[in-house]
């Protein structure tokens, strides 16, 4: 353990990160529970919230933030645009913070001692991807967005070359040989539906793809939406679990999408709503913000990709990452029908 942390789960997932990584001390900053490092030109903080109880567990808010864009115009065009590009999320999101005018990417996790071993790593995949996007998107993505990169320097000075991390293929090497990385198959999804079937309505698998049902009525569901909508109005969630199609960028890996009934009138409300969504889950949510909510024509959903590289080479074990990562993206429904049953101005 570095002497630079406190001993709880949290500080020591942000030490696993800064070590996997392979940070150099003399690109970073040391902070009580995280710290600050520069692959390059943008700063990237991971850092530990102090423990909270939760349902009798002791639980940890771990964070990782990439600076990203500055003096943001947050016109409709930069909603639309945030939308489209979260679209196509991995683990993290650009969340657009409007006083500052500052566009950021996003992740976090909660950590407690019943998921710490399968969430670790798959966090500290979350940080390096993020970083290595925000680095890559920045200087194509200012113009768009009306700002310009949120560049800085490390205390030390600034950074000549961005680190070989920057580059995802280093890191991917660097955790896992290519005979690790294993592709899903028909056998998974049995299992999976197996799992998941008495959790959900209308759970079905066909191919590499399940689908199941958020019912506000169904009791046996992780999470209930009954007032989320109108009585007139659908009270169905959707839910996505699919290998059948790869990322334009990462590859194969298991998209999970929460899909909400209904549709905005307009793409520009859905926009905002979607916006507005990542901005509270940076500081509230039951469920780990690994991934981002979006829009497509006027309906809202949360996306999620997890990378094959992400995947237990153990079919038990890559079949129970996926079950905890639907039910968190199912308890995110929950937290939305309480947050919009909260009074306005409470957020």
């Amino acid at each position: 353990m570095n002497d630079h942390f406190q001993d709880d789960l949290g500080t020591t997932l942000a030490d696993y990160t800064f070590e996997i990584m392979q940070i150099d001390e003399q690109w970073s900053v040391r902070e009580p529970r995280g710290y600050t490092w520069w692959g390059h030109e943008l700063a990237q903080r991971v850092w530990a919230e102090p423990i909270r109880s939760w349902q009798g567990a002791n639980v940890v808010r771990v964070h990782a933030e990439t600076d990203f864009l500055r003096d943001v115009d947050f016109a409709a065009k930069s909603l639309g645009m945030s939308a489209a590009i979260n679209s196509f999320a991995t683990l993290s999101s650009i969340v657009l913070y409007g006083e500052q005018r500052q566009a950021k990417l996003h992740c976090e996790a909660n950590l407690h001692a019943g998921n710490e071993e399968w969430l670790k790593r798959l966090f500290a995949l979350a940080v390096a991807i993020q970083a290595a996007q925000a680095h890559h998107m920045a200087g194509g993505l200012a113009e768009p967005f009306g700002g310009k990169p949120d560049v800085s320097a490390p205390p030390s000075g600034g950074r000549p070359e961005p680190d070989e991390m920057l580059n995802i293929t280093n890191f991917f090497r660097a955790i896992a040989s290519d005979d690790d990385v294993i592709s899903l198959g028909a056998s998974d999804f049995e299992s999976l539906l197996v799992q998941l079937t008495p959790l959900f309505s209308a759970t079905e698998v066909e191919g590499l793809q399940l689908t199941a049902t958020i019912d506000a009525q169904d009791q046996r569901s992780p999470s209930n939406l009954r007032g989320l909508f109108r009585k007139e109005e659908s009270t169905s969630a959707s839910l996505l679990v699919s290998a059948a199609q790869p990322h334009s960028i990462y590859g194969d890996g298991v998209l999970l999408v929460l899909g909400l009934p209904n549709k905005f009138p307009e793409e520009e409300d859905a926009a905002e709503f979607a916006a507005s969504l990542n901005l509270i889950e940076t500081s509230e949510s039951e469920a780990h913000f690994l991934g981002s909510w979006t829009q497509q024509k006027g309906s809202v959903s949360f996306v999620s990709f997890l990378p094959a590289i992400s995947l237990p080479p153990n079919e038990k074990s890559r079949v129970a990452l996926i079950v905890n990562m639907v039910v968190s993206t199912a308890l995110r429904a929950r937290w939305l029908s309480e947050l919009l049953k909260s009074p306005p101005g409470s957020h």
